[in-house]
């Protein structure tokens, strides 16, 4: 077991691991989604809104969520997949 770090956070939960040891979660105090690479953990976030990285591929790639938005890291940028809220209860 390694600890990851937390980026000044008192903590963060990796939610998903590639075959290459890439980590992808959230740091909690923030709640901001991480990528964790090559020993360094480094925060996803270009958005003002909480998220999490939930799922990580072979490629490094990131799928995860910024408020109500499903959101990919891919090669260093974040591209917003929408949201399927419709506003209905």
């Amino acid at each position: 077991m390694n600890d990851l770090g937390a980026l000044g956070s008192d903590l963060s939960v990796g939610n998903a691991i590639n075959d290459s040891g890439q980590v992808t979660g959230r740091v909690t105090f923030y709640e901001y989604p991480f990528l964790y690479s090559n020993g360094t953990m480094s925060i996803i976030t270009p958005f003002p809104a909480v998220g999490s990285g939930e799922g990580i591929n072979a490629y490094g790639q990131v799928v995860g969520f910024y408020g109500s938005h499903a959101a990919l890291y891919s090669d260093g940028a974040i591209h917003d997949l929408g949201t399927l809220y419709t506003g209905n209860s």
